[in-house]
């Protein structure tokens, strides 16, 4: 409530109005809509805290894709995942990664100090039919003019490896649903096609990544894998929404499926008000 000092001049709130002296003066100012700014930054910090546990078991799920992520890979995952939110169309709190665009994960490198395209110099062709049935496929290539090879290494050998992991978010679980890794020449190797007929329960996101394993070979030891911090390509393919997947409800419940330990996501909208169509 506002009131009059001794001067005459009235200091203190009245209705949406706050009245306070300046220079002697009498100046009314409308008082700032305190409670609209703090929803939208609880929203802000919602969404961000949702984006945070989703890179966080992405990175955990697809760990055996890359064997050293670089420093920064979970800002660059962040900063992708929140861009897929925002193209997804749906409001703030209202969505999670299910609703989002996953068209910017293709060529998302999980080491940027090693990035695959200046490691395998040959790009892979990768479609997704109606069944969800992947298909990989490259040209022939050199293996000494197309693979780039550690240079403080000798007698390196190096293996392509293809890997296919799902998760739902909403279910809280993942699945690595297939990997194959194959020998490459020194010189020539044929042109290849890799099929994969994954079983993928309904609304699954499906990551297909690709992964160089460069080694030595001993004749006591075996195989000396020697990806590190500082030299480990792998990057996604591609990556896509399931849908309504391509087997049954048995089936899926069959599969092998790991818990997503420590993501949030769902319980952070649920906190905050927000919801997703499909919560089970």
């Amino acid at each position: 409530m506002a009131i009059r000092d001794k001067a005459g001049n009235l200091r203190g709130k009245a209705g949406d109005k706050i009245n306070r002296v300046l220079n002697n003066k009498n100046v009314v100012q409308t008082i700032p809509d305190y409670v609209h700014q703090t929803q939208e930054t609880k929203k802000c910090s919602g969404e961000w805290g949702l984006v945070s546990t989703t890179g966080k078991v992405i990175r955990r799920a697809m760990s055996y894709v890359c064997e050293a992520y670089d420093n920064g890979i979970t800002n660059r995952l962040n900063a992708l995942i929140k861009e897929s939110l925002i193209s997804g169309g749906k409001a703030i709190l209202q969505r999670d990664l299910h609703d989002g665009d996953l068209r910017n994960f293709s060529g998302f490198e999980f080491n940027i100090k090693s990035p695959v395209s200046k490691a395998f110099k040959i790009q892979p062709l990768v479609s997704v039919d109606e069944n969800y049935t992947i298909l990989i496929s490259l040209p022939a290539f050199s293996g000494q003019q197309s693979i780039v090879y550690p240079q403080s290494q000798s007698q390196v050998r190096c293996s392509l490896c293809f890997s296919i992991t799902a998760l739902n978010l909403r279910q809280e679980y993942y699945i690595r649903m297939g990997r194959r890794e194959v020998d490459i020449k020194l010189k020539e190797n044929a042109a290849a096609e890799w099929s994969f007929t994954p079983i993928i329960p309904a609304d699954c996101i499906v990551f297909v990544c690709m992964s160089l394993h460069y080694y030595t070979e001993d004749s006591v030891v075996g195989r000396r894998y020697l990806n590190g911090k500082e030299w480990s390509p792998a990057e996604i393919l591609t990556a896509f929404h399931a849908g309504e997947g391509n087997t049954d409800d048995d089936s899926a419940r069959a599969l092998e499926k790991e818990p997503l330990a420590g993501y949030r996501g769902n319980e952070l909208l649920r906190n905050l008000g927000g919801s997703t169509d499909s919560q089970d």
